[in-house]
């Protein structure tokens, strides 16, 4: 697959997520496709089902970008701008991998990873919920690199990565929920 340019990545975003938001359903209680599968990610419709939820991660750290822009009192620090700066780029980078995982998704089957696909969807629907409520920018960094990590090893197929990455996602959850409870 080739490397999109800024440009043709920032259409193909915005392609994806006019057509997510149009064509999908809101995000409800029922098991996500392919729940039931007793293996994750082992068929198309489990891959696009994880291209989906990954999408959903890009619109909520989206959305989390403006709200902290909006929510300054006044002009963003060099510091600020910077941070802002590189979690969109994150964010552009996670869709990417989104949309890779969508066009591969016929050959993107990874059935020997043995994680039920309910659980996998779970994780990542736990971590847009996660990108809502994160209090510090820090944490949002580091979930939004979990993700990215996450997609880019579900697109190479090597079980070795992908389990490593989903430890990554939830042990950003874990700490996000942490820090949250502290005081």
């Amino acid at each position: 697959m080739k490397e999109l340019t800024p440009q043709e990545a920032a259409d193909a975003a915005a392609k994806a997520a006019a057509a997510l938001t149009a064509a999908a359903p809101a995000p409800a209680a029922a098991e996500p496709a392919g729940a039931d599968s007793p293996h994750g990610l082992s068929n198309a419709a489990e891959i696009e089902a994880l291209a989906d939820q990954l999408g959903e991660c890009a619109d909520e750290i989206h959305a989390r970008i403006l709200r902290q822009i909006r929510e300054n009192n006044g002009p963003l620090s060099e510091s600020e701008q910077n941070a802002a700066r590189a979690l969109f780029d994150e964010e552009l980078l996670l869709r990417q991998r989104a949309d890779g995982l969508y066009a591969d998704a016929a050959i993107s089957v990874v059935s020997e990873l043995g994680q039920q696909q309910k659980h996998i969807m779970a994780l990542t629907a736990n971590a847009a919920e996660t990108i809502r409520k994160i209090g510090h920018i820090g944490h949002l960094v580091g979930l939004a690199g979990s993700l990215v990590t996450l997609g880019g090893a579900v697109m190479t197929h090597q079980v070795m990565l992908i389990v490593p990455a989903l430890d990554k996602v939830r042990k950003q959850i874990a700490l996000v929920d942490a820090t949250a409870k502290k005081p």
